[in-house]
């Protein structure tokens, strides 16, 4: 309601992003994964009432529903696009399968799952590759880590912390990490080979389906 104050007059002026497959109350009340058809239809037309707005730009799936099966979900989500209630679809936190799945329903603009320093799990488990292949945007929030908010100088990491489950270095420890070596530093993750489709925080452009735009 409040996005919805501010954009008051002004919407056209802002890229608006909204989600569904999470399940919650008017009241704020959490109840669950739901990616049905119905819930998803009545989470949208929520969220625009609130937004006081006739459409979104993007409208993700917030997590995948493992008791509806992809394909109904993604197909909800495309009978708003065609209404000209919503832009373009994204997923969260997505297999490279489901993805592929999902894609073959409906186009994807944006897929938001973590990628980081210290989370590269996307680049082994087929979800960026895929990303490149099919052309959708990457999103990719990420979260405060304990070890990166400690002042004492870190080693390199080797492996995901959360496969690890990486926690701050001891205080008694901090004394004794040497200092790296003065090697020539890597080239980050998007100016690499792997980087070249990847769109950080903003959706890739896509063919509208319909001429009429809804978040």
């Amino acid at each position: 309601m409040l996005l919805g104050k501010a954009l008051d007059g002004r919407r056209e002026a802002a890229v608006v992003a909204t989600k569904t497959g999470l399940e919650i109350t008017d009241d704020g009340q959490i109840l669950g994964l739901n990616g049905r058809p119905d819930y998803v239809r009545s989470a949208l037309e929520r969220s625009l009432r609130h937004l006081g707005s006739d459409h979104v730009d993007l409208f993700y799936l917030h997590r995948v529903d493992p008791q509806t099966p992809i394909e109904e979900t993604i197909g909800a989500m495309a009978e708003l696009v065609a209404e000209g209630k919503v832009r373009y679809l994204g997923v969260c936190e997505a297999a490279a399968q489901t993805i592929r799945r999902a894609h073959a329903v409906h186009p994807l603009t944006a897929v938001q799952t973590e990628y980081s320093l210290f989370e590269r799990g996307i680049e082994h488990d087929a979800v960026l590759e895929t990303l490149q292949e099919l052309e959708i945007g990457l999103v990719a929030p990420t979260r405060r880590s304990g070890a990166a908010s400690s002042p004492a100088p870190l080693p390199a990491p080797t492996t995901s912390p959360k496969a690890t489950g990486a926690a701050p270095i001891p205080a008694s420890r901090r004394g004794q990490l040497r200092p790296q070596s003065r090697r020539r530093p890597r080239s980050p993750p998007h100016r690499g080979r792997q980087g070249r489709h990847l769109v950080p925080a903003r959706a890739r452009e896509a063919k509208p389906t319909s001429g009429a735009l809804d978040y």
